[in-house]
C-alpha cells in the first residue's frame, strides 16, 4: 500500500526508479555484511525495494505502451520473470564456483547490486508516451 501511494503522489518513474536503487544498494551492503543482525537489517531493505518495483511494475508499464499492447508486454514480461528465475540459478551457481577475488557468494550479491543500481539509470532515461494517437489497424 505504501509503494502505491508513493507512486501516486511523487510519479510512479521516481518511485519505481528509487525502489531499484534501494534494492541495488542494499545488495551491495549485503555482500559485505558481517554480522547475522548486519545481514538482516540490509534485507529488510532489500524487501522494501522490492516491494516498490512489484507494486508499481505494471502500473508504469502501462504509461510506457499504447492500450492495445498491454496485453503483449504483460506476457513478455512475465516471460522474461520466469526465463530469469532459471538463468538466475544457474549464474548464480556458476560465481559462486568460480569465486572470483575469492569473494564467494558475496559476489551474487555485489553483481545484483550493480546491474539494479544500471536498471534504475536506465530508468530514468524512459520517457512516455502517453500523448501519442494509436496507429491505425
Amino acid at each position: 500500500v505504501p509503494s502505491g501511494l508513493l507512486g501516486d503522489r511523487f510519479g510512479k518513474k521516481k518511485v519505481f526508479a528509487a525502489g531499484l536503487l534501494i534494492l541495488g544498494v542494499f545488495a551491495l551492503f549485503t555482500a559485505f555484511a558481517t554480522r547475522v543482525p548486519q545481514m538482516l537489517l540490509y534485507l529488510v531493505f532489500i524487501g522494501f525495494g522490492n516491494a516498490v518495483q512489484t507494486v508499481l511494475f505494471f502500473p508504469y508499464l502501462t504509461e510506457l505502451i499504447p492500450p492495445q499492447r498491454v496485453g503483449e508486454f504483460a506476457g513478455l514480461s512475465a516471460f522474461a520473470e520466469t526465463g530469469g528465475v532459471f538463468l538466475s540459478i544457474l549464474v548464480a551457481g556458476e560465481l559462486i564456483n568460480l569465486n572470483l577475488f575469492d569473494l564467494k557468494y558475496r559476489m551474487v550479491f555485489i553483481i545484483t547490486g550493480v546491474f539494479l543500481i544500471l536498471g534504475m539509470l536506465a530508468v530514468l532515461f524512459v520517457k512516455a508516451r502517453l500523448d501519442e494517437k494509436p496507429a491505425a489497424a
